[in-house]
């Protein structure tokens, strides 16, 4: 990316790797199936996308509180 001002507003804050870190580690940990009422197994598809849909939803929930 060239525009430096596009480049900025495109870094990832620090809560997003943190919550890009907790999915990969959730994903590729060797532990038990934990299953999860509603959500299959946690670091299943239903998992991944229930947590996508918490991301995105807080983040709405942020950009509407400005």
């Amino acid at each position: 990316i060239h525009d430096p001002e596009l480049r900025k507003m495109l870094y990832l804050s620090t809560a997003d790797l943190r919550f890009a870190d907790y999915l990969v580690k959730h994903v590729t940990e060797n532990k038990e199936d934990v299953f999860l009422d509603g959500t299959g197994w946690e670091g299943g598809d239903e998992w991944i996308r229930a947590q996508f849909g918490l991301y995105v939803h807080s983040l709405l929930s942020s950009a509407l509180q400005q």
